[in-house]
């Protein structure tokens, strides 16, 4: 019986393979495909720089440049899509019952590439705490301050965290909906793929630091 979707066959490596066990010279898929997957035949490592570079994504508000997998390049799902290192509320209270809070920091947030409609939180704290079910959300957002709110995204209007103090500053961490995550790191030399695993995402290189590996490609 015959495939009616392009999905699988494009999704799986039908478009071919390669195997390689050079630690001097890089792989490169095809012109017009990615590596979409990659099975180690004996623990495969990478060069620190250059060894698994991934396909970036600016597909969110801000048009950041980031990579949705694991790469030697920069850590993917990190911090996400910006950071932004001493946001604080000046003191004041960040409101009850959905009314927005103001945020004022000493970066950029304009030229950070912050818009409204972003996700925010920081880590670990009670100024903006991270939610699943029911972030903050920037609602504005000037040179010097962006504003917060809850409410208009995945719930009903909820008061936003207790303030922090005045100069207490907090990380803040801005992302989009499926964009990034919080936490990765960057892939580096002592990271080794065991024997028979199989990893998967959208790599445009490959350069082995060790071992022995079929890479697949597909669109």
């Amino acid at each position: 019986m015959g495939i009616n979707s392009t999905e699988v066959s494009y999704g799986f490596g039908q478009f071919g393979s390669a195997i390689t066990d050079s630690t001097s010279a890089r792989l490169l898929p095809p012109e017009g495909l990615v590596i979409v997957a990659i099975t180690s035949l004996e623990a495969a490592t990478f060069d620190a720089s250059g060894g698994l570079v991934a396909e970036l994504n600016t597909d969110n508000p801000g048009g950041i440049s980031v990579s949705n997998y694991i790469t030697t390049e920069s850590a993917a799902h990190g911090t996400g899509e910006i950071t932004d290192t001493d946001p604080h509320t000046g003191g004041s209270a960040t409101g009850t019952g959905g009314v927005t809070g103001v945020i004022t920091t000493n970066a950029d947030m304009l030229a950070a590439g912050v818009k409204p409609g972003m996700l925010v939180h920081t880590d670990a704290n009670t100024m903006l705490p991270y939610s699943l079910t029911d972030p903050f959300i920037v609602k504005a957002v000037t040179s010097t301050t962006f504003t917060v709110t809850k409410g208009d995204y995945r719930s009903a209007a909820v008061a936003p965290g207790a303030a922090a103090a005045d100069g207490d500053n907090k990380a803040c961490f801005f992302y989009t909906e499926h964009g990034q995550g919080h936490g990765g790191l960057e892939m580096d030399a002592s990271d080794s793929i065991p024997v028979g695993v199989t990893i998967y995402g959208r790599w445009t290189e490959l350069d082995l630091a060790g071992g022995r590996v079929i890479a697949y490609f597909g669109k």
